[in-house]
C-alpha cells in the first residue's frame, strides 16, 4: 500500500468570528478555544507518522488554524487522533453541532483531496457513537455543519468528540 502523504489544514470555529451559515443559539461544549482544547492523541507506534502545529492562516473569519501532515500511512484512521471532551453534562437526546472549516492543500492521492473522519462517542473504548462520519476536502476552505442528537447521557468528560 503506498503511504498516504497529506496536508490538511483543519480549523474549529471559536466564538466571535465572522460566522459563514447563521447558527440557532447555544452553549460551547468544550472548555475553551478550539485550537488549544483539542489536544494531539497518537495510537503507540504512530507519533512519528504525524506534525501537528497552530499556524498563521487566511480563512472565512479566522487567521489561526492546525496544520496537519500524515508522513506515512496511518492505518487504522483513529492511528491519529485530534481529541478534546466535554465541559458539562449532556442529556440524551440534546442536539449537539459540531462546526469547522477545512481543507486540504496538498495530497497524494489521485484526487487530490484528503479525508477527515468526525466521532462523538462515550470517551474510552466504546463503539456506539452519536455521530460517525467522514468527508472529503479539496484545495478551497469549507464549512461543515453536523448537527445530531446524543445517543446516551454523558457526564462531565465522558463525551470525546474526535478528528481522525
Amino acid at each position: 500500500m503506498r503511504p498516504l502523504r497529506t496536508l490538511v489544514v483543519v480549523f474549529f470555529f471559536a466564538l466571535g468570528l465572522r460566522a459563514q451559515s447563521a447558527l440557532p443559539p447555544g452553549e460551547p461544549l468544550i472548555a475553551g478555544s478550539p485550537l488549544e482544547v483539542f489536544k494531539l492523541n497518537p495510537m503507540p507506534g504512530h507519533a512519528d507518522a504525524v506534525d501537528f502545529a497552530v499556524v498563521d492562516a487566511s480563512g472565512p473569519g479566522f487567521r489561526r488554524a492546525w496544520r496537519i501532515q500524515t508522513k506515512r500511512d496511518t492505518s487504522p484512521m483513529a492511528a491519529i487522533e485530534l481529541r478534546a471532551l466535554n465541559r458539562r453534562a449532556i442529556a440524551k437526546g440534546e442536539v449537539m453541532m459540531v462546526r469547522f472549516f477545512a481543507r486540504s492543500v496538498a495530497s497524494n492521492d489521485e484526487t487530490g483531496k484528503a479525508r477527515v473522519q468526525l466521532v462523538v462517542r462515550r470517551n474510552g473504548v466504546d463503539f456506539n457513537s452519536s455521530l460517525e462520519t467522514a468527508v472529503s476536502l479539496g484545495r478551497d476552505w469549507t464549512e461543515f455543519l453536523f448537527p445530531f442528537p446524543a445517543g446516551r447521557d454523558f457526564a462531565i468528560e465522558e463525551c470525546a468528540f474526535m478528528f481522525r
